[in-house]
C-alpha cells in the first residue's frame, strides 16, 4: 500500500483543494530549470546515456578538411543522448509505503521537504476518488497518461535507455510518484480536476517531520 502526499506552500495546497487545477510544468521546464536544487534535473529531458572507458577518440578541427587528426585518450566520459522538443507535463508528489499488518506505521521525513518544498501538506485521503478524477478530466479531453513511482538511478555512471520515470539517486529523499501527461506541449500546462477538498487534507510540518498512522485513524504528525 502506498500513501500519496503534495508538499507545498499553504496557499498554494489549498487553492489545489478548492479549485482542483493541478499545476503541470513541462518535462524541457524541469530540465531547463536553474537555481531549485530540489526541482530542476539536467537528466529530465535525457533518453540515453553511455559510458566511455579507457577509450581512444580521434577528434578533428570542426569544418577544416585539411586538418590533422589528433588522439584523445579517455580514462572516464558519457555521452547524454537528450531530446530538446521533449513533450509531455508532469504533476509530482511524494509516495511512501504502509505495512498495514502492523498496528502503526511511522514514517521519517527528510528534513529537505521542509527546507525545499514548504511547510505543509496535502494528504490524499480516498486514493481511488483521486485518481477517478483525473483519470476522467484528462480523458474528456483526450489526453493520455503514465503514472507511477519514480526508479532512482546512479545516472552519471549508467549506460542505456532512460525513461521519464528513471531519475538520478541524487533525488531519492524524494519518494517521487509521478503522472506523466502526454500533451504535445513543452511549456507550463493547467488541468481541472475540481474541487478536491472531501478527498484530502491540508496540515501543517513540525519540524520533526515524522508522522504517525495508527489503524482506524487518521495521519498524525508528531
Amino acid at each position: 500500500m502506498q500513501l500519496f502526499i503534495k508538499f507545498g506552500k499553504e496557499e498554494h495546497l489549498k487553492q489545489l483543494q478548492k479549485d482542483g487545477r493541478l499545476y503541470c510544468k513541462s518535462v524541457l521546464e524541469f530540465a531547463k530549470l536553474e537555481n531549485d536544487e530540489a526541482r530542476g534535473d539536467q537528466f529530465e529531458n535525457v533518453i540515453r546515456l553511455e559510458l566511455l572507458n579507457d577509450k581512444i577518440i580521434w577528434l578533428k578541427e570542426k569544418d577544416n578538411e585539411s586538418a590533422d587528426w589528433k588522439k584523445l585518450n579517455v580514462n572516464f566520459a558519457q555521452f547524454k543522448l537528450s531530446d530538446e522538443e521533449y513533450k509531455g507535463n508532469l504533476f509530482c508528489m511524494s509516495s511512501f509505503s504502509l505495512d498495514l499488518k502492523t498496528d502503526e506505521v511511522e514514517i521519517i521525513l527528510d528534513t529537505r521537504f521542509l527546507e525545499k518544498f514548504g511547510t505543509h501538506y496535502l494528504l490524499v485521503l480516498n486514493q481511488p476518488e483521486f485518481f477517478k478524477r483525473i483519470d476522467k478530466a484528462l480523458s474528456d479531453k483526450n489526453i493520455d497518461y503514465r503514472k507511477g513511482n519514480v526508479e532512482y538511478k546512479d545516472l552519471k555512471n549508467h549506460s542505456g535507455a532512460k525513461t521519464i520515470f528513471d531519475k538520478d539517486i541524487l533525488f531519492s529523499w524524494q519518494n517521487e510518484y509521478r503522472i506523466f501527461i502526454e500533451t504535445d506541449s513543452t511549456e507550463f500546462q493547467i488541468f481541472n480536476i475540481g474541487n478536491i477538498e472531501d478527498i484530502t487534507e491540508v496540515n501543517q510540518l513540525s519540524e520533526s517531520t515524522t508522522f504517525r498512522i495508527r489503524k482506524g485513524k487518521s495521519l498524525n504528525e508528531i
